[in-house]
């Protein structure tokens, strides 16, 4: 395999990861607007038109090759109708749901929900705890009295 082909695959690649995560982002941005939690509908049509994009590109390369019959076919609006004929070929087995990838896409979908929601979790937790200036003089001094009678440093208060 030549480098040119490894290039047009790691593009292919790229632009199918951020086909992935602008579908992630409009599921995300739905559930924000409702204020709902993920609505598991809506991820498995996303994930689905993920899959079917990903068949119908796949479709492309596998018959890009394929020569026509000259006596039959041929021509520019043969290949533009071969072209939306790969998009419903790729519609239609994403639906079926035989090759599986909908499902792994879904738990990604899902697992970057998570970790996003756990993230944005721990910085409303972090802007919550409070300061040094919001506590009490007198909880510090006490505090400061017992770390002395114990032997070490007063505890940071949260």
């Amino acid at each position: 395999m030549n480098t040119t082909s490894l290039i047009g695959q790691d593009a292919y690649v790229a632009g199918l990861q951020k086909q992935a995560a602008a579908q992630a982002a409009a599921v995300q941005g739905t559930r924000e607007k409702n204020g709902q939690g993920t609505d598991m509908k809506k991820v498995h049509e996303a994930a689905e038109k993920f899959e079917a994009f990903f068949v119908s590109q796949m479709l492309e390369h596998m018959t890009s090759g394929i020569e026509t019959d000259p006596m039959f076919g041929g021509g520019h609006g043969e290949d533009m109708w071969k072209s939306m004929m790969n998009q419903e070929y790729g519609k239609e087995i994403a639906k079926s749901g035989r090759l599986g990838i909908t499902e792994q896409v879904m738990k990604g979908m899902l697992k970057m929900q998570e970790q996003h929601d756990a993230a944005k979790e721990a910085a409303i937790s972090a802007m919550a705890a409070p300061t040094a200036a919001e506590i009490d003089p007198a909880q510090q001094q006490q505090d400061a009295a017992i770390a002395l009678v114990a032997g070490a440093r007063a505890p940071a208060r949260r």
